[in-house]
């Protein structure tokens, strides 16, 4: 496994993982004998929407302002008007960045109504270590999903967890070890469902799951598949699915 592509993987979608991993842990079912792998929450995308609208509203503020001081400031000078140049360029700027994360944010909060929560089929199961493995990501929505194309992506992920628990204060250290990249799937417009069947290999010496109490909180070695899916203007979602590898 190269060091790029688990960089490339992410601190934050690490951190996000484990948290949905200590919440959910491994959701699934048996579906005419098939093995369904449940997304609890339906939709994810990043932080919650609330903190979205916080940080959103205050980047768009932080943006007028820069605006206000280019267009009243009054410092004489040469600072001054190198200060109202940098303000004109920043201020569009961080509006913009402000609406992009808010509209963000109404994109997933429209997704809860326009979508059913995401299923991902998974056969064999259990898994065991350099196993092939077939997994269908499934998704139905509850109107058209609009003129716009999209995309659904995926990455499969062994991921190391540490929650370390202390004065009722808990915090993670996540680091994903294998990171396999499944094709992208470009979607047409107009779909009522979304479904796509990626395979990939386990590794021969992949370690199996592991879930254990230690001193001051607990220790995961996680498999899984996240399945991201944008359809623009119509939703934008992220469902992390655990299965368990097995000796």
């Amino acid at each position: 496994m190269t060091d790029e592509r688990l960089a490339r993987f992410g601190s934050g979608r690490s951190l996000y993982l484990a948290d949905q991993l200590d919440r959910h842990g491994i959701c699934l079912e048996q579906r005419n004998g098939e093995t369904v792998l449940l997304d609890p929450l339906g939709t994810r995308v990043g932080i919650k929407p609330t903190v979205q609208a916080l940080v959103g509203g205050l980047v768009m503020l932080i943006g007028l302002g820069m605006l206000g001081q280019a267009i009243t400031g009054t410092r004489p000078g040469w600072t001054g008007l190198l200060l109202r140049g940098l303000f004109f360029v920043l201020g569009p700027i961080a509006l913009l960045g402000g609406i992009g994360i808010i509209r963000r944010m109404i994109l997933q909060l429209q997704a809860t109504r326009r979508a059913e929560p995401a299923e991902l089929r998974v056969s064999p199961y259990p898994l065991h270590p350099g196993d092939w493995v077939t997994v269908t990501f499934s998704r139905r929505f509850k109107t058209p999903s609009g003129s716009n194309p999209g995309k659904v992506s995926a990455t499969a992920f062994g991921l190391d967890v540490q929650k370390d628990t202390t004065n009722e204060t808990s915090t993670y250290r996540a680091s994903p070890f294998w990171v396999e990249n499944l094709p992208d799937k470009d979607l047409p417009s107009g779909l009522m469902h979304v479904e796509h069947t990626w395979q990939f290999c386990l590794p021969p010496d992949a370690v199996p799951t592991i879930e254990e109490k230690t001193g001051y909180g607990r220790h995961w070695v996680a498999w899984g598949v996240d399945v991201r899916l944008e359809i623009k203007g119509f939703l934008s979602s992220e469902s992390a699915f655990f299965f368990r590898v097995e000796p």
